[in-house]
């Protein structure tokens, strides 16, 4: 017979089996709960938090001009399009309901896991393939900076970074080491279907990512490239893009777009 005090052991380690289920249901239930964005009642996307919950209302409305390019490509179903800063997928999600296929590139952890949710939850796992992976303007291992942990954070800064991220990721100290590569070298290595469009979105990396694209350029049509940077490096961009055939057609508050 057991003692009293290895049964009131035993009650509390029931107890504590018990606690700790119920938390895990708790947090698996977050992972239920989903955001329809505004005007775009075919979209669904896992909402675990308050604040992306709020963002992803607004869906492919979160840029207005970026949600006009995508949906001017034109012959869906032959277009291919690399989003390179994926984040939880909203213009993966988004292209690839009207038929693109999608190279969705994302190397956060945390992101990435919410963005291989949404491409099932969506059923279009046929039409994405995911690169976990850092692009950069070399093919080289440095190491990730991360502004926060949090689902669908951005302004992370991989190797030097941009100063606006590197402030915020000294702060929160968190970082691991990554692959980056070459969007050129991806393509040639990896055997991905090659871009007829390019989406850049890596926090004030971008035009490292589109200078490391000269391989691919001849059969990209057209480009978003975020440009939150000097005015120095955005006309070095703007440059490099004309020698490879490509104008500016507008200018978004964030974005810069190119068109042959």
């Amino acid at each position: 017979m057991r003692s009293p005090v290895r049964r009131l052991i035993a009650k509390l380690g029931n107890w504590q089996d018990r606690i700790n289920s119920f938390r895990d249901q708790r947090d698996l239930r977050l992972f239920r709960r989903t955001t329809v964005p505004r005007d775009f009642p075919n979209l669904r996307f896992l909402s675990p938090t308050r604040a992306l919950e709020v963002e992803l209302r607004h869906g492919p409305d979160r840029e207005p001009e970026t949600r006009q390019w995508v949906e001017a490509i034109s012959n869906p179903e032959s277009a291919v399009l690399w989003d390179v800063g994926a984040n939880v997928g909203q213009y993966t999600i988004f292209a690839a309901k009207r038929g693109i296929r999608v190279v969705a590139i994302e190397p956060m952890p945390h992101n990435l896991m919410l963005l291989v949710h949404n491409i099932s939850l969506n059923g279009i796992e046929d039409r994405v393939i995911v690169l976990p992976l850092a692009i950069a303007e070399q093919t080289s291992p440095s190491r990730m900076q991360l502004s926060s942990v949090h689902f669908g954070s951005a302004r992370h800064a991989f190797g030097a970074g941009p100063l606006e991220s590197q402030a915020r990721v000294i702060q929160s100290g968190l970082g691991f080491g990554l692959s980056g590569v070459r969007i050129d070298d991806a393509s040639n290595s990896l055997r991905l279907p090659p871009p007829t469009h390019l989406r850049v979105d890596i926090d004030g990396h971008d035009d490292d990512a589109v200078f490391g694209a000269e391989g691919i350029l001849p059969g990209v049509h057209g480009i978003c490239c975020e440009a939150k940077f000097e005015k120095a490096r955005v006309e070095k961009l703007i440059s490099f893009l004309a020698k490879e055939g490509f104008r500016v057609t507008h200018m978004s508050r964030r974005n810069i777009f190119f068109s042959r």
